[in-house]
């Protein structure tokens, strides 16, 4: 019997580099989409090879030609147009999970995995109780603004996503 691939809401927002969520989602001329620090990996280690004024895309292997010469891979990568559609995807399924549960949780993989009660501006990662005071705790973290998912309408929430 012949399987069906199905392809979600999740697949869509997987970079196909490193295999996670995208990061800063830039596209190709191909429209093949990568996280930004992959791009600008990738393209690096192109130069490192001898290629400075072009690239393949990893997918469609599609040329891309560098913007302009001397351009580092970061300021390459960064060039490349943000993919306005994947992060919008993105930031209604971060809306969408406020009602979930723990995006630690899910990611430790933890047995008991807890309702989220917050919501890190910054990171718009949703927190349980337990894993608002790691995240609190985490010395590059310690900023982040977290505030109860209550304080929130679904608005404010993609609107706040969106402006970054």
């Amino acid at each position: 019997m012949a399987e069906s691939s199905v392809c979600t809401t999740d697949d869509i927002l997987v970079c196909s580099i490193c295999l996670e969520t995208f990061d800063t989602p830039k596209y190709l001329p191909c429209l093949h989409t990568f996280c930004e620090g992959c791009l600008s990996t990738y393209i690096a280690s192109g130069f490192e090879k001898g290629q400075k004024s072009n690239m393949s895309c990893p997918i469609s292997r599609q040329t891309v030609v560098v913007p302009e010469e001397n351009v580092s891979p970061q300021d390459w990568a960064a060039q490349l147009p943000l993919n306005f559609l994947i992060s919008g995807l993105m930031e209604t399924q971060k809306v969408q999970r406020s009602n979930k549960l723990c995006m630690m949780c899910e990611r430790l993989g933890t047995e008991t995995m807890s309702k989220a009660s917050y919501l890190c501006v910054e990171c718009s990662d949703t927190l349980c109780d337990t894993c608002t005071k790691y995240h609190n705790s985490v010395k590059f973290q310690t900023k982040h603004e977290v505030k109860t998912i209550g304080a929130f309408s679904s608005e404010d929430l993609t609107a706040n996503a969106l402006k970054k």
